[in-house]
């Protein structure tokens, strides 16, 4: 029986998502299960993952460090695991002369400092870069200048803010990432879908597609069965008007998960004795 097991953070940031799913892929396929990561909406800042400037050169494509750690590890495409890419970088203090609450303030926001950004399409082969240079001439002197070698390599179409922003929460990338889904599900009988921040759907367009809820924070794992996530679903359904229902902490106290179960602390992931009760979890609903 195929199965989407949606992994959401608690937390806006540092919740673990990433190196939990990898480590869960790790211990799913080590007992036989066909299972594979894939995280529809992943975004990176270019000044704390140099190395993704590497391998985007490399590869030709924009892909952060969770994509390329997803593509590593099952050899398919980051395109196909992360259909859309979003790169951030840092904002220019020197721009804000002496007014550092707006620059702290814009700092803690991720559309500011939003400069590039990737949309694949399968099962087609299409691939649109985007460069949104009027944040680009915001930051600073030497990410604008890995933005141009980027900018060399990827040939990326210049749009603005307004309309990057729109493009992101319209119809089309929900089939985008949903396309995206079923190609894998061909493929794959378990996908762990990774979802962005702390948001409990990456995108509404796979609202269809879940059919188990782990919400994770450092050192835990909430499990909710099919039954609960069903509902949770269904709420997030009726209040679609209201973003703040998408957060998962808002959902945390609303629905009581099936299970809690401790997590490991890891050096990098991997499988773990640990992760076996909610592979039991999963395979058994």
């Amino acid at each position: 029986m195929k199965k989407t097991i949606l992994v959401s953070g608690l937390l806006p940031f540092d919740s673990g998502k990433t190196w939990f799913t990898l480590s869960l892929f790790k211990t799913l396929t080590a007992t036989g299960a066909k299972a594979v990561p894939y995280k529809p909406v992943a975004a990176h800042n270019i000044w704390y993952s140099a190395m993704t400037v590497k391998h985007s050169v490399r590869l030709k494509l924009l892909v952060g460090n969770d994509a390329y750690a997803y593509f590593r590890e099952t050899g398919e495409s980051p395109a196909l695991l992360n259909p859309v890419a979003l790169a951030v970088a840092p904002l220019d203090p020197s721009n804000y002369g002496f007014n550092m609450e707006k620059y702290l303030e814009d700092s803690a926001l991720f559309l500011p400092q939003l400069v590039m950004a990737r949309i694949s399409h399968y099962p087609y082969t299409q691939i649109e870069h985007y460069i949104i240079q009027e944040n680009v001439e915001k930051t600073v002197t030497e990410a604008r200048r890995v933005l141009e070698l980027l900018k060399k390599k990827l040939q990326p179409t210049a749009r603005s803010l307004k309309e990057v922003s729109e493009m992101l929460v319209s119809k089309r990338i929900d089939q985008i990432v949903a396309s995206a889904l079923n190609s894998l599900l061909e493929k794959y009988d378990v996908i762990l879908l990774e979802s962005f921040n702390d948001a409990l759907l990456p995108s509404i367009g796979l609202i269809e597609n879940v059919d188990q809820i782990i919400i994770v924070a450092p050192g835990k794992a909430f499990l909710y069965d099919t039954s609960t996530t069903k509902n949770i679903l269904q709420h997030i359904a009726k209040n679609l008007d209201n973003p703040a229902y998408l957060v998962t902490s808002r959902l945390l106290p609303k629905f009581k998960p099936e299970k809690t179960i401790d997590t490991p602390i890891l050096l990098k992931p991997r499988e773990h004795s640990m992760l076996q009760p909610i592979v039991d979890f999963i395979l058994k609903e």
